[in-house]
C-alpha cells in the first residue's frame, strides 16, 4: 500500500538537494564548518548548505579528525585566501588578527575593511608600531577617537594618628617660631624624628627655637628649654628681675595659644629701659650690685656707700634712674610656657655678642653725675642687641644706638644741656 507521508517526506528532501540555495544563508549544512567560520572571523558565513564558504571541501579537501583538526583548516584557508587577493578576502577580517581583535574591542564590531585595506591598515594605529596588545588596543582608541582610559592614580596613604599628632606639632612650631609654613622636607624630617627616633614635642621646639634659619631671620634663638653655661634668663634685658616686672615695669601676657601638646604658650609685655638691658648683661658676666633681685628690706640695704663699690653698680644705677626719669619703652618677649614650672626651664639666646655704645654716670657718694660719661664695656647678648627703643623714646646722653633708628634729637644748646635725647 503506498504511503502518503513517506512519499511527501522524500518529495521534500530532493527539493531541497536539488535546490541548496533555499537554505538558511549564514548555515552550513555541516554545524562544525558554522562554528569554525564564526570563531576565526567572528561573522556568520557567507554562503549556506554546503556553497560559498559553507563549501566542506575548502578546508583540507573535506577531511579533518577532530574540531580543533578542523578550525585549523579553516584559519589556513581565510589566510591563504588574504595572501592570494587582499582585495577578495573577506571583508571584515584584517590580515593581522590582533588588529582585527583590537577594532572589535574598540568599536565593538568588524572592521570596514579586509587584509591592509581601510581600517585594516595597520598604518593606521601608532604608525604600525606598538609594543603589546594592550599598547594597540590604545593606539586603536586614539585613532577611532575613543578617549584611552587612563589608570586610576593610587589612592593616597592616610597619615595614622600619630603622625598626624606630630604633624600638627611641626605644624605649630614653624608657625610660631619662624612665622611660616613648614615645608615638606622639614615637616617630614622632623615626623620621623618623633616617630623614629625617640624626639619628644620639646626637642622640636628647641631645634627650630635654636635653627640657623630662625638666627638669620630675627638675629637671636627664640626661648627654648635650654642652658648657656648653666645660665637661664626670662624677658632677659627687661626692668626687674626675670619677667617679675619692678615699679613702672608691669609685665603682661599676651597672644596665648595652646601647642598641639597641650602646653599653653604665650607673649610677654614688659618694659625695657637701656640700663636694664646693661645691667642683666653685667650680672650675667661679672654678678655684683642686686643680681640677685631687690633686697627683701632696709636692713639688707644697711651700706649704701659700699654697695656702690661692686661690680655692676654703675649698669644697676643708670637702670634705677632710667625708670625714674621714665627712659624706658616696651618689649615683647617670648613665647614661654605660662606655668611657671615649665616657664623657668626656658631661656632667652644668652649668646654673648658685642655692646652697643652707651654712657653711664659716675657715682659720687650718694649721688650719681648727671652727666654720663663712662662707657659700657662688657658686651651683650643676640637677645638683648634685639631690644631698641621706637621713636619718640627719651634716652640718656650717649645712647642713640639703642634707639631703632639709631639716632636722636637732642634738645638745648651749648650753655644749657639737657642730659638725654629723643629718638627719631
Amino acid at each position: 500500500m503506498f504511503n502518503r507521508n513517506l512519499a511527501v517526506f522524500i518529495t521534500l528532501a530532493a527539493l531541497a538537494l536539488a535546490s541548496p540555495a533555499r537554505a538558511e544563508s549564514g548555515v552550513c549544512r555541516d554545524p562544525w564548518v558554522t562554528q569554525a567560520i564564526q570563531q576565526v572571523t567572528g561573522r556568520s558565513p557567507d554562503g549556506s548548505a554546503d556553497l560559498g564558504e559553507c563549501n566542506y571541501r575548502l578546508y583540507g579537501g573535506g577531511q579533518w579528525n577532530s574540531y580543533p583538526d578542523l578550525l585549523n583548516k579553516v584559519r589556513v584557508a581565510f589566510a591563504a585566501r588574504q595572501q592570494q587577493s587582499p582585495a577578495a578576502a573577506y571583508k571584515g577580517v584584517c590580515r593581522d588578527a590582533w588588529v582585527t581583535q583590537a577594532i572589535r574591542e574598540v568599536a565593538g564590531r568588524n572592521p570596514n575593511g579586509t587584509a591592509d585595506l581601510g581600517e585594516c591598515n595597520y598604518k593606521l594605529y601608532g604608525g604600525g608600531q606598538w609594543n603589546s596588545y594592550p599598547d594597540l588596543v590604545n593606539k586603536v582608541r586614539v585613532a577611532f577617537g575613543v578617549q584611552v582610559p587612563q589608570p586610576s592614580p593610587p589612592a593616597p596613604r592616610q597619615p595614622t594618628p600619630q603622625e598626624l599628632a606630630a604633624g600638627n606639632f611641626v605644624d605649630a612650631a614653624y608657625t610660631r617660631l619662624l612665622q611660616r609654613a613648614a615645608d615638606p622636607g622639614g615637616r617630614n624630617d622632623f615626623i620621623n624624628r618623633m616617630l623614629n627616633k625617640g624626639w619628644s614635642p620639646e626637642d622640636v621646639w628647641t631645634a627650630i627655637a635654636q635653627s640657623q634659619e630662625r638666627l638669620q631671620r630675627f638675629g637671636f634663638w627664640a626661648p627654648a628649654k635650654a642652658a648657656y653655661s648653666g645660665h637661664r634668663e626670662l624677658c632677659f634685658g627687661a626692668i626687674g628681675p626675670k619677667c617679675d616686672g619692678a615699679p613702672k615695669s608691669n609685665p603682661v601676657w599676651v597672644d596665648k595659644f595652646i601647642r598641639p601638646d597641650g602646653v599653653e604658650m604665650g607673649y610677654i609685655q614688659i618694659q625695657v629701659s637701656v640700663g636694664s638691658i646693661l645691667h642683666d648683661n653685667s650680672c650675667l658676666r661679672v654678678g655684683g650690685q642686686y643680681c640677685d633681685g631687690l633686697p627683701a628690706g632696709i636692713a639688707a640695704d644697711a651700706y649704701p656707700l659700699f654697695k656702690y663699690m661692686q661690680p655692676s653698680a654703675l649698669e644697676w644705677n643708670k637702670a634705677v634712674y632710667n625708670t625714674i626719669d621714665n627712659r624706658f619703652w616696651t618689649a615683647t618677649f617670648g613665647p614661654y610656657p605660662t606655668n611657671k614650672g615649665l616657664m623657668n626651664q626656658f631661656s632667652d639666646d644668652l649668646t654673648p655678642a658685642s655692646n652697643r655704645t652707651a654712657l653711664m654716670a659716675p657715682i659720687m657718694g650718694y649721688v650719681a653725675s648727671p652727666y654720663p660719661a663712662i662707657p659700657y664695656t662688657l658686651g651683650e647678648t643676640r637677645q638683648t642687641l634685639a631690644l631698641k627703643a621706637r621713636a619718640g623714646t627719651a634716652v640718656d646722653r650717649g645712647d642713640a644706638a639703642y634707639c631703632a633708628s639709631g639716632s636722636y634729637r637732642e634738645d638745648g644748646n651749648a650753655l644749657v644741656q639737657k642730659f638725654w635725647g629723643v629718638c627719631n
